[in-house]
């Protein structure tokens, strides 16, 4: 059975999985939705740019100190889906979260090169952590609602993947995840200490 496997049937099952999900929760969990989340992408939304400010949400001028850039993708989107911010922003996690189990495939079908060892890695995707700390398990930010953590760790699967591949293969023109994670924390003004740990 598992040589049949592939990552694009595993892709058509988890797609389902998350789509049944999201239909059944229609909204994410309260918490960053209520906080960030949906407010920042409705913001996008209503000036159709990059908003500078909180304003209207709030009376004032406060600046915006969060990275916008996941907001900015679900509200372009959202162009197409036509949904309440909040909406779209599950509908966006449930996407995400449906490509983990097939990169999880590739990424250990790239190391061991087979397709029983990566069903395995693939399964391991759905494996709740001991503790119930939803932070703890890979598919667990789609259920508390920390879809940049998703957003992150999908990057740094397909990341890992790219280069393996490119290693494999000898390319003298090989990605280098580790340049792209540089544009990305600098991008985002991470601390110099989070860089360290990465590296």
């Amino acid at each position: 059975l598992y040589n049949e496997i592939n990552p694009f049937s595993l892709l058509c099952i988890s797609f389902v999985y998350f789509v049944i999900s999201t239909w059944y929760f229609g909204w994410p969990p309260k918490g960053d939705i209520m906080r960030a989340h949906g407010p920042l992408v409705s913001l996008i939304e209503y000036y159709n740019r990059f908003p500078r400010t909180l304003y209207p949400l709030v009376n004032t001028h406060i600046e915006i100190d969060y990275p916008l850039g996941m907001h900015i993708l679900i509200a372009t989107l959202n162009k197409l889906w036509n949904l309440f911010p909040g909406q779209a922003v599950l509908v966006y996690g449930g996407i995400l979260s449906s490509l983990i189990p097939p990169l999880f495939f590739l990424l250990t079908y790239s190391i061991a090169k087979s397709n029983f060892l990566s069903l395995v890695g693939a399964l391991t995707s759905f494996f709740i952590h001991p503790s119930g700390i939803m932070t703890k398990w890979i598919l667990g930010h789609f259920f508390n609602g920390t879809y940049p953590n998703l957003t992150a760790l999908t990057i740094i699967i397909a990341m890992m993947i790219i280069e393996i591949l490119s290693t494999e293969k000898n390319l003298k023109n090989k990605i280098r995840p580790p340049f792209f994670f540089l544009l990305i924390f600098k991008e985002q003004n991470c601390k110099v200490s989070f860089l360290l740990k990465i590296a």
